[in-house]
């Protein structure tokens, strides 16, 4: 079972955890924050594809994920689809298909599945690099951990094989620390929460996560929980963050190693940043939501099954300041 369909199936699993009245104020704030043009948009008033898959992971998790909500984004799907896309957009605009066409029956564009394999090797093959992995940008000459997570999984939806599978895990491998975490790039000297997230789900797609590999970083994401129950970006970071502390929890129980404590202490940090209006926010510094962020908060409060603690704040959380 390949990390995509492992991950989706937690997520399908993950909903119904969430309870009714949860959903309803959660629903009724990711809708309005449907752009006009028919995707989602982060904190500016236009729909971006990033956030759109992030409102439709949400719809997923929210029970409000149809026929009627797919197709009102067609339309800014669609002129999304006749651009060239970066490897996040593509990767973004491929889950979007993967879930309306799987989950919704929704076909978000025309192509064949032969023409969707051309056009994402088209799209991915100018940024794949001589060292097996997938560069940020055009102009990097190293592959980066993160984006070659993304890229495998755009191969994945299209259905395309993984060119040079020794290599892309040589390379993968090459990026471990000595303190059990990945980083990004090789000159890169600190280990992060995220590029060890995404380095664990590539080597468990190449059917290469070794029991030394798993525990040493086991140990790294350990490290990186903090007192408010959070897990940090790295050791440098100044506070804990949601998106950390969700990709550490689902790393953790991909390794089979998220225990009910470090669980709790998670679900209590990201339950912090809930708006009891809908929406989380990312950090304790931060005093917006946005969709992504609200995704993770929903996601890390139900995945372990666990119920987060009744919300402290009637009026939305306060921000605390440096």
């Amino acid at each position: 079972m390949s990390f995509a369909v492992n991950f989706a199936i937690r997520l399908m699993a993950a909903a119904p955890r969430i309870p009714p009245d949860r959903k309803a104020k959660h629903t009724e704030w990711l809708l309005a924050q449907k752009a006009a043009g028919g995707g989602f948009r982060g904190r500016s008033d236009s729909p971006d594809l990033y956030y759109t898959a992030f409102g439709v992971r949400c719809a997923l998790l929210l029970d409000c994920l149809d026929a009627e909500f797919l197709r009102g984004m067609l339309p800014f799907l669609r002129r999304q689809a006749q651009g060239t896309l970066a490897t996040v957009d593509l990767a973004s605009y491929l889950s979007i298909a993967f879930t309306a066409e799987l989950l919704g029956g929704v076909a978000i564009d025309d192509r064949t599945p032969e023409e969707r394999k051309a056009w994402v090797a088209a799209l991915l093959t100018p940024y794949q690099r001589s060292d097996g992995g997938w560069a940020k940008s055009l102009n990097s000459a190293l592959g980066s951990t993160y984006h070659t997570f993304l890229a495998l999984q755009c191969l994945e939806i299209a259905d395309i094989p993984i060119p040079e599978p020794r290599r892309v895990v040589a390379m993968v491998r090459q990026r471990q620390a000595a303190d059990g975490g990945f980083v990004d790039l090789p000159f890169l000297r600190e280990s992060g929460t995220n590029p060890t997230a995404a380095a664990l789900a590539v080597l468990y797609d190449l059917d290469a996560l070794d029991s030394q590999t798993s525990e040493e970083a086991c140990r790294f994401l350990r490290h990186m929980q903090r007192e408010d129950g959070g897990f940090a970006a790295s050791t440098r970071a100044p506070c804990s963050d949601l998106l950390s502390t969700f990709t550490a929890m689902v790393s953790l129980d991909l390794l089979n190693a998220l225990d009910p404590s470090t669980a709790d202490a998670a679900i209590t940090y990201a339950s912090r940043l809930e708006y009891p209006a809908g929406g989380f926010r990312g950090v304790t510094l931060d005093d917006q939501r946005d969709v992504e962020y609200t995704f993770y908060g929903l996601a890390a409060t139900a995945w372990s099954g666990n119920t987060p603690p009744p919300h402290p704040w009637p009026d939305g959380p306060p921000v605390d300041r440096l």
